[in-house]
């Protein structure tokens, strides 16, 4: 298993061995909403409805999927090899739930599993982070007819609004 830094960057096949993901997500000390971001060439959403989420559980191309939502925990699975060519990046997100702020997160963490088998993770608290309200935690990106991942770890203070402006 592969214990990720905050802006490493890995070619999705040396993690896992297929074209699909599971990614766990956790926090523990605040409640967190969980969010996936399709983005373009253009560094935009490519259409809202890859704006994946409780809500909207599953992107239109059924490449990005929630497959469990609770209050400590959300599981994703990403068939990459559904993700159409106008999306370049999915953006993993999470934003506070209330009025807190991400300095007073306990711990969280996000897993990348090949089918059952935990194969890597990325770990943050709130000593990671200040007053912000929303954190991007990781990405998965194209890069020479490859799909890679990153971890990120960046807060934003206006919460998910601005992150996503």
């Amino acid at each position: 298993m592969i214990n990720l830094a905050k802006g490493q960057r890995l070619p999705l096949a040396n993690i896992i061995a297929g074209n699909t993901v599971k990614v766990e997500l956790s926090t523990e000390g605040l409640p967190f909403d969980f969010v996936c971001f399709g983005i373009d060439a253009q560094g935009k959403l490519s259409d809202d409805r890859y704006m994946t989420f409780f809500n909207q559980p599953k992107s239109p191309c059924g490449g990005i999927a929630f497959t469990e939502i609770g209050s400590d925990l959300v599981s994703m699975i990403f068939e990459m090899s559904k993700i159409p060519n106008s999306i370049d990046r999915i953006i993993i997100a999470g934003s506070i739930e209330g009025s807190g702020t991400m300095s007073t997160l306990k711990t969280g963490s996000l897993k990348i599993l090949d089918v059952k088998e935990e194969k890597a993770r990325f770990i943050f608290s709130g000593s990671d982070f200040n007053a912000e309200k929303a954190v991007m935690l990781g990405e998965f990106y194209r890069k020479d007819d490859q799909w890679r991942f990153m971890t990120i770890g960046q807060g934003f203070n206006g919460g998910l609004e601005t992150l996503v402006t």
